[in-house]
């Protein structure tokens, strides 16, 4: 397969982490975005089939997780706000029941691209966080009004 050696490389480097992390990312970014993509694709399949390969595609996955990796991905600039969120992920009944990826790469266990939109994260209030704590707890609301008895709340003065 073409680029073989360079997705090699790539991957020892990834585990020695001998290059700083920028580095890294970057040439993580031209690999999945460039027209080595697909080859790509094929190497991760076979790599994810040899013993030991698995801990080097998690590697590949968590890069292209981060942050500045998904910058250089789509393109986004620093201090802009990420709106879409790049994956490389092994075809599963999840994404498929989701629409991402067919029954056959499911079957033939493919590994795919795609881009979803970020979820926007639910702002943290006192009534969403003592929701949590009464739903972890299914605590009741004469259970919750005797907590407030106990609980040390600050002074404002």
């Amino acid at each position: 397969m073409k680029h073989t050696k360079m997705f090699d490389t790539h991957h020892k480097a990834l585990a020695d982490i001998k290059e700083t992390e920028g580095e890294l990312q970057l040439a993580q970014s031209k690999i999945v975005t460039g027209a080595t993509a697909n080859d790509y694709l094929t190497y991760i399949l076979a790599l994810s089939k040899v013993e030991g390969g698995m801990k080097s595609v998690a590697r590949a996955q968590n890069c292209i997780n981060k942050a500045t990796t998904q910058r250089y991905i789509l393109k986004v600039a620093d201090g802009e706000k990420l709106t879409e969120q790049f994956r490389l992920k092994k075809a599963n009944n999840k994404l498929r029941d989701a629409g991402f990826c067919s029954q056959e790469d499911v079957d033939s266990k493919k590994y795919f691209y795609f881009t979803t939109p970020v979820k926007a994260t639910a702002e943290r209030t006192p009534i969403t966080e003592s929701q949590k704590v009464v739903d972890e707890f299914a605590v009741t609301k004469e259970q919750f009004l005797a907590l407030a008895d106990k609980i040390t709340f600050p002074v404002i003065q």
